[in-house]
């Protein structure tokens, strides 16, 4: 499922907040309200141009609390966790889709920090969320 979003500021550049409730949508529907954002911090950002199209990387620290125990694919890096999706299971899924992932218990009012990044490319509409 992929999920496409128009965004426009006043400066012309997707702002931290745009980035914040991207990301909160994302987790709503993905996880199915089993996890909610309870922290979200721009870190950094940067403006590129690769043959003739201009990306904006907005890169974020966030956190997640856990509505209830479920489990979930992770991948882990030596940056932190990352969440490839927020769907979650009741039960553990028999199947890990990558060597990279592992699937994690977490539990109720768990909160897990994490790192990302959001591509944004422009458009004549303005920029799109990839």
């Amino acid at each position: 499922m992929s999920i496409l979003i128009l965004l426009t500021s006043c400066n012309g550049l997707p702002s931290e907040s745009e980035a914040k409730d991207a990301l909160e949508t994302k987790i709503k529907n993905e996880s199915k309200g089993q996890i909610e954002l309870i922290e979200f911090t721009k870190t950094n950002s940067q403006v590129n141009e690769i043959m003739g199209q201009k990306m904006f990387k907005l890169m974020y620290n966030a956190k997640v609390k856990f509505i209830s125990s479920v489990w979930i694919y992770t991948n882990k890096t030596p940056y932190g966790d990352y969440f490839p999706s927020y769907k979650t299971y009741n039960q553990q899924p028999e199947i890990i889709p990558s060597l990279s992932m592992v699937i994690s218990k977490s539990n109720k009012n768990q909160i897990v920090p994490f790192n990302g990044t959001f591509t944004y490319l422009e458009t004549e509409k303005g920029w799109i969320l990839k």
